[in-house]
């Protein structure tokens, strides 16, 4: 069954209602779409490996981790406050949809098929960051809502972040102070939450205290060093907790600088008594294949081509082999959303692949507008009329600005902009540096939606398809001689020039491609395996 999606434009100082009116319709969209269609479970293919992968629940169907897609069924899930449950379609009340949310952080042990995009999920850890109440919400003017949970800043991103549509309808300004919530997030090691999915919980603390285990304080961070008195108290970004030496469920002692998570009660003074206290110190000794999510912390501030960092309690060890995709070593940084693949020797993570998170890159002219805290894109070649621009909001909580503009007046100059897409031509800035300086040449990376004859669409419309569409036909692409050729594969260790035909025959929809245009004309195009 189809919908028709209605255009809804964007006026710039309302952006986040009109996005969240498309996301409700696009949820719509993927109900209709649902109501006749099923997908039924299934086991592993004949060739499959144990492992773990941690990260964020993308999409279900069954669920997608790190763009890995597993099957559920049957998997057991262990929620924070102890409870274990079996996934069973057949029990309204333990389906997946019923135990598992878009946006959840989890830990899933599973078989990989050996095709490396599939595989049987046998246990899913349900892994937020905090449980506590809500305090000194705000709103900033680019939509980006941020608020306290038992001193640590949540910092919830419109489009990004997925709110509990039973109690806010979406959209995270709706939060208020005083409300018990659960956080899932990626911790930035320096007291910031990058919210990727909250849930309320209760509207008051006897709501909350009527809980039972599920209405138990909980907070994750790095043990302060000012603060710390052995087997006695130490503070979380200021969040001061009690605690014995009997409470730490690894029975060693604990240390600043330490990643930890405390669970526990909340006394008269504001501080959190800890009933236990878990050491966030990765994901286990040795493992063959691991993939985890995060945000790097940790790295020196001049990275060599070897080295380690920390991903959310995770140690990574990163060297000259290390293959990388959607950016090189030089882009490594505190911060940076990344995916490190490979295995855990001796509780580390020897990172043999490492991919970065944003999707979107543009490279060319842009439009900041400082009131806005916006930049305006213009699109050279779109599908629709209605994706003539597209809106970067920049948010300085969240995106590194490495530009030699400061942002704060408005300006139209050369960026490099990397970006997640919150909804069809609606991104939100990771990261801002200065571009090349050529004012004529306009580059879009992004992934393929669609490929009609010598048309190539890119960037997800919620309708299907792409917003940005690049015409292989146009003449001023040539291919002959090959050493010109104005078409190009890229793998991790080379750089191709080849024919049309060898372009169109590698090229399937989900890879990534990289279109350039000059003077608002396609002029390059190139795909970026990730192999």
């Amino acid at each position: 069954m189809k919908a028709q999606i209605k255009r809804v434009e964007l006026a710039s100082k309302n952006w986040w209602t009109a996005v969240l009116n498309l996301v409700v319709l696009s949820i719509a969209i993927v109900i209709l779409s649902a109501c006749g269609g099923g997908g039924g479970g299934g086991g592993t293919t004949a060739g499959s490996s144990p492992g773990v992968t941690s990260g964020e629940i993308e999409a279900f169907g069954s669920i997608v981790v790190n763009g890995v897609k597993f099957e559920v069924e049957g998997a057991e899930v262990e929620f924070e406050h102890g409870v274990t449950t079996i996934i069973n379609k057949d029990d309204p009340a333990r389906t997946q949809e019923a135990l598992l949310h878009e946006g959840m952080q989890v830990e899933v042990e599973v078989e990989f098929n050996d095709d490396g995009q599939t595989g049987t999920a046998t246990r899913i850890i349900i892994d937020d960051e905090l449980e506590g109440e809500v305090k000194t919400p705000n709103r900033s003017p680019n939509g980006v809502v941020t608020f306290t949970v038992l001193g640590q800043t949540v910092i919830a991103i419109p489009g990004i972040t997925t709110i509990d549509d039973t109690q806010w309808a979406q959209d995270p300004s709706n939060i208020a102070d005083g409300e018990f919530v659960e956080v899932h997030g990626l911790p930035d090691g320096n007291g910031n939450i990058q919210a990727t999915y909250i849930e309320f919980k209760a509207a008051d603390l006897a709501g909350f205290n009527s809980l039972g285990n599920e209405g138990e304080f909980e907070v994750t961070g790095l043990i302060d060093n000012g603060t710390f008195v052995l087997d006695s108290y130490f503070e979380l970004n200021g969040q001061g907790v009690n605690y014995a030496p009997s409470v730490v469920l690894e029975g060693i002692a604990l240390a600043p600088g330490m990643m930890v998570e405390v669970k526990g009660t909340f006394n008269a003074s504001g501080d959190v008594d800890a009933r236990s206290i878990h050491i966030e110190d990765g994901l286990g000794d040795n493992f063959v294949k691991v993939e985890v999510e995060g945000l790097i912390r940790g790295l020196p501030v001049t990275p060599g081509t070897s080295g380690s960092f920390n991903i959310g309690g995770q140690a990574v060890e990163y060297s000259a082999n290390t293959l990388y995709f959607g950016g090189t070593v030089a882009d490594l940084a505190n911060g940076e959303k990344i995916e490190a693949e490979g295995p855990i020797v001796n509780n580390v993570l020897v990172a043999v692949k490492i991919k970065f998170k944003d999707s979107f890159r543009y490279e060319g002219t842009a439009t900041y507008n400082a009131s806005q805290d916006t930049f305006t894109i213009n699109i050279p070649t779109p599908t629709q009329n209605v994706f003539q621009t597209m809106t970067v909001v920049y948010d300085a909580s969240v995106a590194r600005n490495d530009s030699s503009s400061a942002l704060n007046a408005d300006i139209t100059t050369e960026f490099e902009i990397r970006a997640r897409q919150v909804l069809n031509h609606y991104l939100f800035a990771t990261r801002v540096k200065d571009g090349n300086g050529n004012s004529d040449r306009q580059t879009f990376e992004a992934p393929v939606m669609a490929i009609n004859g010598p048309e190539i669409e890119i960037l997800k419309a919620s309708g299907g398809g792409g917003i940005i569409l690049f015409d292989t036909s146009n003449p001023n692409l040539l291919d002959t001689p090959l050493s010109n050729s104005d078409f190009e594969i890229e793998t991790n260790d080379s750089n191709q020039k080849v024919t049309r035909a060898t372009f169109f025959a590698t090229l399937t929809e989900g890879q990534t491609v990289k279109a350039r245009y000059d003077l608002g004309v396609e002029d390059q195009i190139e795909i970026e395996l990730d192999e």
